[in-house]
């Protein structure tokens, strides 16, 4: 892997919502494994990925010899300037790791929190 390369492809200039059309019992909020809130669900169904989160775009993707190798992200969109995959890959990412704290992630468990570097923890709102 090239020095100069990022760890995280994409960062969250600032909060992100999407409307799930669910309800929920309550409000949730987690937290990585220094405190800081990265996502927020409503009970209205609102899903809020907070300001600052990091991930790594559309995946599975690598580096070999400074090209990358893997699913695109999208040609950019000529209105938002990002691509086209932008959002849902940031609400996949932000979901998934969601999803694994939820229902155990048997396999990739060790792997998130490693690659990560969090527990990732429900917190109140």
């Amino acid at each position: 892997m090239s020095s100069l390369a990022l760890k995280w492809i994409f960062v969250l200039d600032d909060d992100y919502a999407w409307s799930s059309g669910m309800t929920f019992a309550e409000d949730y909020a987690y937290e990585d494994g220094k405190g800081k809130r990265r996502l927020e669900i409503k009970k209205n169904g609102e899903i809020r990925v907070l300001k600052g989160y990091a991930w790594d775009g559309c995946t599975p993707k690598f580096s070999l010899w400074d090209i990358c190798i893997g699913t695109p992200d999208g040609v950019p969109n000529s209105a938002t300037k990002k691509p086209k995959a932008y959002y849902a890959s940031l609400l996949h990412d932000a979901l998934y790791y969601w999803a694994v704290r939820i229902f155990g992630g048997i396999f990739f468990n060790g792997y998130t929190r490693r690659k990560r570097g969090y527990q990732g923890r429900k917190v109140s709102l």
